[in-house]
């Protein structure tokens, strides 16, 4: 019976022995309270952040240039793992070849660490090793403004505007700090994955730039620089001014304002050639363009004190709420389309495809050359700010919280429950228990230390408490004022008082043996201890055993008979009983397995119906992408292409109306697909939802035929059998038989439902698709049909004209002949005037009577009249032939002109709009 109270006493009073060795920190230390702790220099500034290439993992390239690479990261340590940054990588032998090239370098290093922006790139950290600078910097996975403006071709006004706003407040940020940028071109502009833009590469920039001083550094990219950089007379922050006018019409048109085929002519264009706009720009944008551009610094728009106030007051940005800008509220007209946070889609994959190497530097390099990269290191203030934020870790195990500790003990004292009191036989050495005699101290107990809150010793239940009320007092906590360490004598102000010799309870929940240090239970303690065991203990006492009470009622009666007679009565019952319940077990296995496998062959449709709205997404996806990067460059091409006409031939025809058309009708359809899209993206979630559904519902029935199963299986003298401890309830059902089979019913029609509304979304997208492709492809051949028809009216309008020129060249020169004649003719009659003339001069000098009016004299006298007016007809005549020659000309001019004008605009309709539109192979998708 001792052994029997010995053991009872041993199990229930397992919860409270801490059977987790204790923390030592130098077990030869013989002073109380003392520590050894090894100094370094984590542990003296701890916290501090020291990164190098080892805690980059590289993924991709992202780019290239002339002194290093920019590599796609991933970051493997610190708090901010797995997040990925952009790494550029210089060399630092390539750097300080040039002294400028070393100024810029740090000047870069500079600005990105004092500039913060929502449109500027953020510098996360700085390092450098002994050949090469690192500059860590926020991943933008949007990619290059450059490489969607090559993919649109142009971008609409409304576009160019949401950038050029987020532009400008960057560069405006910039210049109030003193900075000009001196590099704004498309592939500098990059794109988060919000599509929101941010400035990129500081390497060309210039501090220290206030109102009125100037630098003269050669610098930037020849297409995008500023006249006064060109020319080498000074330059300030109205430079980026010019460039941001320059990137604005490169958007708006495809191509920069001044181009040529080398650098000598591109920059002879920018000095002196005419800005020529295209006439299909609206005005607001046109003037904005030309107060950009002015080659005049005083003149240009943004050149004054107001800086960009002076650019975001132009009347092109009438409509911009520049609050909602700044905030980024705006919706971005182009949204990278990524499918992961380290997506590279958006980047060249010239570059991308690549293996991404950081190649070993091994150039040595002298210490006074070091000294100029010193300082480079650099720590983004979010990052120092998240680390405050961090617990720091003790340096001392005695000084470390205690809450795993105490989940361990509750683990522990859970499975002391479940396995006897002998499982934690041998768990502690000697001096390592955490509840001793007087010889070992007293603090072992405590399940939390330092102030810490900790449960209350009546929170471990016994096997007679209610299981709902184990889980109710669980929750319950002791503040650590009204603490009490379990195994030690109470504290004055709970009128507890010790008794003199009372001791903690010692020995280790285990098997027969104490660890050293403690003292066997014995009469004495047994008595000690019952005083000093808690109210909701003491009710296991030991008892008489029934077989004692029966036999002090009936003495006469035979344990050995009564035991026969009932091992007798329930032998059948009890095999009984176990067939019933093995034949519901087999019985149960097969209605789950019925189950399964109709949830099974649910799942199974679901994955094909989820498969198939892929298929449906790709092609969707397909055919916005063919609309909006081809078919819709198409037509606005064409559309400007046919806006360069002149004369009567600039005119709204037919062939402008269907353009428009056939735009309007390409857009709507891409709004229709995109609306589709997000159909087919909620339909698979939905449907990847329900499956997730039946993963969990297959999961569980798995489970339970494992159990049942194994329950199966099982025999009375098997040695794995258990008995019942009392921790969980033996009956912890909360739904019946019914409501089992409502919720597998529920999640197969759920997952019926989400497939039977896929298939007819199928087949909306499939119909959609073709309509969509049909109404684009009549509407294209309707505006091919237009193209025909103009280029046909003007090839015989531009025929009928040759032959009018044909003819009217035909008359100027059959009237150049007769101007020819009568001038001939009017030359010899008005010789026969002086020959007459002279023969009435010389009969003049006829001496005396002689000199008379004879027959001859009146036949000079008519000869010379009849002349005379022969000339003047003559003379009628070539005056008229000259007037009809002269219009003649004039007419066969502007014949000729006209006939230039059909030629050149044949030449955009047949040989530019029609040639480039029959390349176009439009797809059914």
């Amino acid at each position: 019976m001792l052994s029997v109270v010995l053991w009872r006493i041993e199990r229930w009073l397992a919860p409270f022995v801490d059977l987790e060795p204790e923390l030592h920190i130098n077990t030869n230390l013989d002073t109380e309270g003392s520590e050894t702790i090894p100094l370094s220099e984590d542990i003296v500034n701890p916290g501090r952040i020291k990164l190098g290439p080892q805690d980059f993992e590289l993924k991709k390239v992202l780019g290239k240039g002339g002194y290093g690479k920019v590599f796609q990261v991933r970051k493997t340590t610190g708090a901010d793992a797995n997040s990925y940054f952009a790494m550029k990588v210089l060399k630092k032998a390539s750097i300080v070849r040039n002294q400028k090239d070393t100024a810029h370098t740090r000047a870069e290093r500079n600005i990105l660490e004092a500039v913060r922006h929502p449109f500027i790139v953020e510098l996360v950290y700085a390092f450098q090793t002994g050949g090469k600078l690192y500059l860590i910097l926020e991943y933008l996975s949007g990619g290059e403004l450059f490489m969607h403006l090559e993919r649109e071709g142009i971008f609409l006004e409304d576009t160019a505007c949401f950038y050029l706003c987020e532009i400008i407040l960057a560069l405006e940020h910039l210049h109030n700090l003193g900075i000009i940028y001196r590099d704004l071109k498309p592939e500098n502009v990059l794109l988060d994955a919000k599509g929101h833009v941010k400035l990129t590469d500081f390497g060309l920039c210039k501090e220290h730039i206030q109102e009125g001083i100037v630098t003269h550094t050669f610098c930037g990219t020849i297409e995008y620089m500023a006249p006064e950089i060109l020319t080498r007379s000074g330059h300030g922050k109205a430079v980026d001014w010019w460039s941001l006018g320059a990137l604005m019409y490169d958007m708006l048109t495809g191509t920069p304002p001044f181009c040529a085929d080398n650098r000598k002519k591109t920059v002879d264009a920018i000095l002196k050639d005419k800005l020529n706009i295209p006439g299909y720009l609206t005005p607001d944008s046109r003037d904005l363009i030309r107060r950009l551009m002015k080659r005049q610094v005083s003149q240009r728009l943004g050149s004054g004190p107001t800086d960009g106030q002076a650019v975001r007051a132009h009347p092109f940005f009438k409509n911009v709420n520049w609050d909602d800008v700044v905030k980024r509220r705006l919706d971005p007209p182009i949204k990278p389309v990524l499918v992961s946070e380290d997506d590279v889609s958006q980047f060249d994959t010239k570059f991308t495809k690549e293996i991404p190497v950081d190649s070993p530097d091994e150039t040595t390099l002298s210490e006074s050359v070091n000294l100029i990269f010193q300082g480079f290191t650099y720590v983004a203030p979010s990052v120092l700010e998240e680390m405050q934020t961090r617990v720091t870790i003790p340096r001392s195990p005695r000084r470390m919280p205690r809450h795993h500790h105490h989940m361990h003990h509750l683990q522990h004292h859970q499975q002391n429950h479940h396995h006897g009191s002998g499982g934690s036989s041998g768990a502690q050495g000697p001096g390592t228990s955490r509840m001793m005699g007087p010889g070992g101290g007293g603090a072992g107990g405590q399940a939390m230390e330092n102030g810490a809150w900790k449960m209350a010793p009546h929170h471990l239940h016994h096997p007679h408490q209610h299981p709902h009320q184990h889980q109710q007092r669980v929750n319950q906590m002791v503040p650590p004022n009204q603490q009490q360490p379990i195994g030690q004598p109470a504290q004055p102000g709970h009128n507890q008082p010790q008794q003199p010799g009372q001791a903690g309870v010692s020995g280790a929940a285990g098997g027969g043996g104490s660890a050293a240090g403690s003292r066997p239970f014995n009469a004495a303690s047994i008595s000690r201890l019952a005083s000093r065991t808690p109210p909701h203990l003491q009710q296991f006492a030991p008892r008489p055993s029934p077989q004692d009470e029966m036999m002090d009622v009936y003495p006469e009666m035979s344990i050995s008979y009564e035991s026969d007679r009932i091992i007798d009565e329930t032998k059948h019952a009890t095999e009984e009983s176990k067939s019933e319940v093995d034949y519901r077990l087999k019985e149960r296995i097969e209605d789950i397995q019925f189950r399964r496998d109709e949830l099974q062959q649910q799942k199974k449709d679901a994955h094909v119906e989820e498969e198939a709205l892929k298929v449906y997404k790709r092609r969707t996806i397909d055919a916005i992408n063919t609309l909006r990067e081809i078919a819709v460059p198409l037509c606005q091409k064409c559309i400007a292409l046919r806006e360069r006409r002149q004369g009567a031939d600039l005119v709204n025809d037919g062939v402008d109306r269907e353009l428009r058309k056939e735009l309007d009708v390409t857009e709507g359809g891409i709004a229709l697909l995109e609306k589709v899209l997000e159909q087919c993206g909620e339909q698979i979630r939905r449907l990847r939802a329900t499956i997730y559904l039946l993963d969990r519902d297959l999961a569980d029935k798995d489970r339970s035929i494992k159990i049942d199963a194994k329950n199966l299986e099982l025999r009375p003298n098997q040695m794995e059998l258990k008995i019942y401890a009392g921790r969980v309830p033996l009956d912890p059902y909360n739904s019946t038989d019914e409501e089992w089979i409502m919720v597998t019913n529920r999640n197969i029609e759920a997952t019926a439902k989400e497939i039977n509304s896929a298939q007819p979304l199928r087949s909306y997208v499939d119909q959609l698709l073709r309509q969509v492709a049909e109404d684009i492809r009549t509407q294209v051949e309707r505006t091919n049909a237009a193209f025909r028809e103009r280029v046909s009216e003007m090839r015989y309008t531009k025929i009928k004209l040759e032959n009018v020129h044909k003819e009217t060249v035909r008359q100027v020169n059959e009237l150049t002949r007769t101007v020819t004649r009568l001038e001939r003719e009017i030359a010899e009659k008005e010789g026969y005037v002086a020959l007459a003339q002279t023969r009435l001069a010389n009969r003049s000098q006829r001496p005396g009577i002689e000199l008379c009016r004879d027959n001859v004299y009146e036949g000079l006298k008519a000869e010379l009249a009849a002349l005379r007016a022969t000339i003047a007809k003559l003379d009628g005549s070539l005056v008229k032939a000259k007037a009809t020659l002269r219009y003649l000309l004039n007419t066969q001019v502007m014949q000729e002109e006209a006939i230039n004008l059909k030629t050149e605009s044949l030449r955009i309709d047949e040989v530019d709009c029609i040639t480039m539109r029959e390349s176009f192979k439009f797809q059914s998708f």
